[in-house]
């Protein structure tokens, strides 16, 4: 019995325009499961397309407005050059439906300048010489494990005492290591961070014949700096968030560990002490929220 053999006729290769990988800083992994991520044309709001997630962790989009000649011109990785067409903007947003990280929104324009993901460079993120993704940053309401710690507060402006909304928070830990936070549209904040180790080290039995230090005891010199500057955060055509490239791009604040008095003066960045096994809740004195002096 002769096989049929059949024959192509006709072939359609297709390009995705845009594919966004997600990153968690704090677990150092990507975040893949529980986002809604939808794009729209800067000029047109109404027209939102929602992404999907590739086998590899991408969320990636197809038929976007406009980008349909793109989709079906790029089978050649060596594609980029001078006919590239125009390049449009589009705005991205994503929202956590499980409420472990903040929502974000940022501007791309598409086609990208290059094959791959998108690399988040100089738009919406932390510094970073090579970014894994687009940076994405916990929610205050994310809970804790017996391998994470978080320092909370609630930031107020000094003179108003209104809510500082989109501030980044930098958490200076020992040995240089640095982690960052974003406060919400409340002023609520939470960096998380892994248990720095103990530099006593385990050894022993702390705290038996007077000797070391107990583990309740035992903890780390930490400082806090945020860097606040609500006048200068900007929205995007179609979104209610403040646009990621503003919320980076925002001048250091002052802090206050006192109220202000004539005595009183505010600080750059604060000194504290995180205990073994424990948050840390940072607050100015007598107060419940952080006072805060934003940038001008």
């Amino acid at each position: 019995m002769s096989i049929p053999q059949f024959r192509v006729l006709e072939q359609l290769d297709t390009f995705t325009p845009l594919g966004i990988r997600f990153w968690d800083p704090v677990l150092d992994r990507a975040i893949v499961d529980g986002l809604q991520v939808t794009a729209w044309p800067m000029s047109s709001p109404n027209g939102t397309i929602n992404a999907t997630r590739s086998r590899s962790d991408v969320f990636t989009f197809r038929w976007l407005p406009g980008m349909r000649p793109v989709e079906h011109r790029y089978p050649d990785p060596d594609f980029f050059d001078a006919s590239v067409p125009q390049r449009r903007p589009f705005i991205v947003t994503v929202t956590d439906l499980r409420s472990r990280y903040l929502p974000a929104a940022f501007r791309i324009d598409l086609p990208l300048p290059y094959g791959g993901v998108f690399l988040a460079e100089g738009s919406a993120s932390i510094p970073d010489a090579t970014p894994r993704g687009v940076y994405l940053f916990s929610a205050p309401a994310r809970r804790t494990n017996e391998l994470l710690t978080a320092v909370r507060g609630e930031l107020v402006d000094q003179v108003t005492r209104a809510p500082v909304p989109w501030a980044h928070v930098i958490v200076g830990a020992p040995h240089g290591a640095v982690f960052h936070g974003l406060a919400d549209e409340a002023g609520r904040f939470a960096v998380f961070m892994p248990f720095p180790s103990l530099e006593e080290g385990f050894g022993g039995s702390p705290g038996q014949f007077g000797h070391g230090t107990p583990i309740g005891e035992r903890g780390w010199d930490i400082t806090l700096a945020v860097d606040a500057q609500p006048s200068t955060l900007a929205t995007l055509p179609g979104a209610t968030l403040p646009d990621y490239r503003s919320v980076f791009g925002q001048l250091p604040g002052a802090l206050w560990d006192a109220e202000p008095d004539p005595s009183v003066v505010s600080v750059p960045q604060l000194g504290l002490r995180l205990r073994f096994g424990e948050e840390l809740i940072v607050r100015t004195a007598n107060l419940a929220q952080l006072l805060v002096t934003p940038a001008p």
